[in-house]
């Protein structure tokens, strides 16, 4: 299995998008992570990494390797000489438990 670092976008509540580099072995709390300090996300015990699955959002274990989210691409090499460069793979930060006042998060 390859090294090989892996593009990944995620789209944040704002709608605003982030561009992240991580490894092909990396888990969700790996990429969470990145996001939060990225993001500068202070509540983040509000929050949690999804894909879409069947048309539904599907909450990531942060302790799992993403791979299993993602298709057989990522654990594949990007092709040398292509000349295109490999799409990112798409997550969603999602608020995942109830906040009774969505002001209260920063």
């Amino acid at each position: 299995m390859t090294t090989e670092p892996r593009d990944v976008l995620v789209l944040l509540p704002t709608r605003e998008q982030l561009r992240l580099v991580v490894g092909v072995q990396a888990t969700g709390r790996e990429l969470f992570q990145q996001v939060c300090d990225m993001a500068s996300l202070r509540d983040a015990h509000f929050f949690g990494l999804s894909v879409v699955r069947n048309d539904e959002y599907v909450f990531m274990d942060l302790g799992q390797k993403l791979s299993g989210y993602f298709s057989k691409d990522w654990k594949q090499e990007g092709r040398k000489g292509s000349g295109r460069p490999r799409a990112p793979f798409v997550t969603f930060l999602r608020v995942q438990f109830y906040v009774e006042d969505g002001r209260l998060l920063r």
